[in-house]
Parts: structure tokens; sequence; C-alpha cells
């Protein structure tokens, strides 16, 4: 079945002299509330991310934090992580490259997927790591191991609409127009609540 809009925008007045807009979800006949995921020994994956767009948000009330092993991220970007400190979470690990937390984005044969969802139908590894993000501004020097690549990307809210957003961000970051880097790593630590 197609999925119809339910949200409605409005404009909430802020602080700040600007007006922010707001999605505010109404109920369908289909919709259901849907309760934080708690961890577990099984890493769920996404949904596929060739679904139709919903204006409906499907994202968890705590969004786990998405990131790669800390280590590495201090080795081969120190300055440019996301978050000023690192945290402990559940990781899974494919081939050469670094861990990365389940709603991490990778590419796959040019296709954008989550780490649970590489892990689904390739061989990977669990483990518990400190992870961090790294900034878009270095997405060019993210490590590749045959046809997966790391990316700088996020799956932490499972939408069709994060799905669009990945897809065009990494569209951009792969022109490798410093200016567009940039501005898309000041949304990056915007969104991740670190000031620049």
């Amino acid at each position: 079945p197609s999925a119809t809009p339910s949200a409605t925008a409005s404009a909430t007045p802020s602080a700040s002299p600007e007006p922010r807009l707001t999605i505010s979800p109404m109920p369908t006949a289909s919709s259901s509330p849907s309760a934080a995921p708690e961890p577990s020994e099984t890493p769920r994956a996404a949904s596929n991310l060739t679904e139709t767009p919903s204006s409906t948000p499907s994202s968890s009330p705590t969004p786990q934090p998405v990131c790669i092993d800390a280590s590495w991220v201090a080795a081969e970007h120190a300055g440019f992580e996301v978050h000023s400190r690192a945290s402990f979470e559940r990781v899974l690990c494919y081939g050469l490259l670094p861990c990365a937390t389940h709603g991490h984005v990778v590419a796959h044969r040019g296709k954008l997927i989550t780490m649970a969802e590489l892990c689904e139908s390739e061989q990977c590894k669990h483990d518990m790591m400190w992870v961090n993000g790294v900034q878009h501004r270095r997405s060019h020097l993210m490590p590749c191991d045959g046809a997966v690549c790391l990316t700088t990307l996020d799956g932490r809210v499972s939408s069709a609409w994060k799905r669009i957003e990945n897809v065009i961000a990494h569209k951009l970051l792969r022109t490798h127009v410093s200016v567009i880097a940039e501005a898309l790593t000041r949304i990056q630590l915007c969104s991740a609540s670190r000031e620049l």
C-alpha cells in the first residue's frame, strides 16, 4: 500500500528571531506509536533504502549514537571529530574497515545502506568500543574494503526522508567542492549539538 502524507508543518517561534519549522505527525489509521529500540544481541537493520518517501517520521525518541571506532577517528581524523566526547557503544566490524555502530551508513556497490543491513548479507563481528563521528569535510578520506566504503553519514533515523537526505548529501560530498563540504559539516555539527 502506498503511504499518504500525514504530517503538518507549523512555524514555531524560538528564542532567536527566526521561526523554526516543526513537523507534527497526524495520526493515521495504520500508524501506531513506536517505542525506543532496546539493545539486543541481534542487530536490527534499517528499512530498505529504496522505500517510497513518507512524510511521517518514524524515528525513535532516543536515537542511538552513529559513529566509528574512536581510536581510528583520533588516529586518522584528529581534530575533525563530530562529538566532543566519544561514547561506548555496540559496533559491527566488517573486513578491514574500522568498526562502526549499527546505524552508520556505508556505500555498498554504490547503494547507501547501514552497517546492520550490510551485516545481514556479509560476515561481520560484533564488539563494544568507544566511538565518534568524522566530519563531512573529511568524507573524501574515508576508507573502502572492496565494494564497501565507509561514509560520514548516519542512518540513526529510519525514515524515507533521512535516506533521501543521505543520498543527496553523499552525491554532494562526492563532488569534492570544499564550500559544499563545509556547509554540510556545519549542518552535521549543529545536528550533533556541537558548537563550531
